[in-house]
């Protein structure tokens, strides 16, 4: 259970530019279910970019041998 003070501190965070709340860890205790939460900042436009090459180079590297095996 968050307080009041806590909830207006994550929310103050939230607030920033770029900044979510993210669930880190999901557990049961006596009954329960306990959420640990974090909050992070999202990646810039330039990240984005460059994890998006990677994923492609790599999609067309297994296209490539895949039909190479075949």
């Amino acid at each position: 259970m968050l307080n009041r003070l806590e909830i207006n501190r994550i929310k103050d965070k939230i607030n920033q530019k770029g900044a979510t709340v993210v669930p880190l860890k999901l557990y049961w205790v006596r009954g329960r279910v306990k959420l640990e939460i974090g909050v992070a900042k999202g990646k810039k436009d330039h990240d984005k970019r460059q994890d998006i090459k990677a994923k492609d180079w790599q999609r067309d590297k297994q296209r490539a041998m895949k039909e190479n095996n075949k």
